[in-house]
Order: C-alpha cells, then sequence, then structure tokens
C-alpha cells in the first residue's frame, strides 16, 4: 500500500510520517458495486495523527468540480427568476420560494467548491517525500477514537461512505467502546450538511403542498394526504438524521 502512494509530508507538523491507512476499492453507488481507483485514500500522519483524504480518481474529483459547478448556475438562475418574479408582480410567495431555494442551491455550491477545493489541494500540501522511511505506526487507525459516555475508549469499527452519481455525501463511522461494548455512529461534516440540506429542501415544499395542493385537488384529497405523508416521513427523517449526528459528536468527544 505505501508503494502506491509513497510517504508524504504532514501539512500540520511539516514531519514526512503521513501513510496510508485505508484505502477505498469498493463504492456502491444506486446499488451498483464499482472497483477500481473509484475511491480514496485515507491518510494519517504517524507523528501528530493529523488526517488527511486524498481522492486518487480523477474522474471522481472532476465529477465534484462539475457537479459545483452546476449547482452554482441553477443557484443563480433561480435568483433571476425570483428577480423577475418581483418585476412581474408575481405572488410575493413565488418570489420568495424562488430566492430560498436558489440561496439554499447557491450555499450548496460554495461548501461542495469548498469539498473540492481542499481535496484537489491536498497532494500539494502533502506531496511525497522520495526518500523517507516508514515511521512507527502510531495511528493506525484512519479515524481517531471517540469517548464513550462511560468513560471508556471507543475505537472505530466500521465505516459506511455514501455517494450520489460518484460524488461523495459523507461517511458515517461506528464506534464500540472496549469496556461496556456500547456501539454508536458518528457522521462526518458532509453527512450533517447533506441531511441539513435535505431538510431545508423538503420542509418548504411540504409547507407549500399544504397550503396550495397541486392542481385543483384539495387539502383532504386522499392523493393530497398521500403526497404529505410522503414528504413529511422524509423531513422527519432528515432532521431526525441531522439531530441524532450532532448529539452523537458532542456526546462523544475525539480522544
Amino acid at each position: 500500500m505505501q508503494e502506491e502512494s509513497g510517504i508524504r509530508r504532514c501539512a500540520r507538523c511539516g514531519e514526512p510520517a503521513v501513510v496510508v491507512v485505508r484505502r477505498w476499492e469498493r463504492r456502491a453507488v444506486f446499488g451498483l458495486v464499482s472497483t477500481g481507483r473509484t475511491g480514496r485514500l485515507d491518510l494519517r500522519c504517524q507523528s501528530c495523527g493529523a488526517a488527511v483524504s486524498i481522492w486518487d480518481s480523477p474522474v471522481q474529483r472532476a465529477m465534484l468540480g462539475v457537479a459545483s459547478v452546476q449547482a452554482g448556475l441553477v443557484g443563480v438562475f433561480l435568483l433571476v427568476l425570483a428577480g423577475e418574479a418581483v418585476r412581474e408582480g408575481l405572488s410575493p410567495w413565488v418570489a420568495l420560494g424562488f430566492a430560498y431555494v436558489g440561496a439554499l442551491v447557491t450555499g450548496l455550491s460554495a461548501f461542495a467548491s469548498h469539498h473540492f477545493y481542499t481535496s484537489w489541494q491536498a497532494p500539494r500540501r502533502s506531496p511525497v517525500v522520495p526518500i523517507a522511511r516508514v515511521p512507527a505506526m502510531r495511528f493506525p487507525e484512519p479515524e481517531p477514537a471517540r469517548r464513550c459516555t462511560c468513560g471508556g475508549l471507543a475505537p472505530a469499527t466500521a465505516v459506511k461512505a455514501r455517494a450520489v452519481t460518484l460524488v461523495p455525501a459523507g461517511v458515517d463511522t461506528t464506534h464500540t467502546c472496549s469496556s461496556c461494548q456500547r456501539s454508536f455512529t458518528v457522521p462526518d461534516d458532509v453527512s450533517l450538511g447533506f441531511f441539513g440540506v435535505a431538510g431545508a429542501i423538503l420542509t418548504p415544499l411540504l409547507g407549500v403542498v399544504a397550503v396550495h395542493p397541486p392542481g385543483e385537488a384539495a387539502l383532504t384529497d386522499a392523493n393530497t394526504l398521500f403526497l404529505l405523508g410522503v414528504i413529511g416521513f422524509f423531513v422527519l427523517l432528515a432532521w431526525g438524521f441531522l439531530a441524532l449526528g450532532v448529539r452523537n459528536r458532542s456526546r462523544h468527544p475525539v480522544v
């Protein structure tokens, strides 16, 4: 494994001690599993413990960049539509809806662009050191251990990655306490953002359907109630996962 990526210099402490601790070689996308250079490399500095991820596929990085640009263009287009709705004297709710979704998509584009930039710069910030000795493995785990509520040490035992059309959508890490054997799952920042954006989009959609049912249907129509139930279920799911993730991260700090 080290022969493929080499020993890298740490961007935090400057020591040539960054090594690969996990290679993602199988990635599930819409139920399909692909192999080869389609995942990422997780590295940790064996001197200071700093973690860094490098996407080892140019296609993966390109997909992330294209998705960022497309989301930004859609967000700007929706903001322009909001301005046009105001000038045409349409309902304020129409303009507010366009402005809300446009601002949300633009913010998502900015987040994705930052993630794209940091993943693109990671190989340059932690370059390969041509001649370097393999350091002693002080931090062999890809994720740092966390503190259980009982006070015990809970190392990472399982990791689940989420992706949408090859674009990463978060990683959930399961930790198991070595003392009480209790397990808990901690999401990363991308996972929290994924559920937060989903909730922020679906919640106003639920309100729009409730106030203005589609077509000529009434609020008591069976199809409208079914649609409200489906959207409401996903709203609760998104905000519930977000709240659970924030709670687990705050209750189980990194050791």
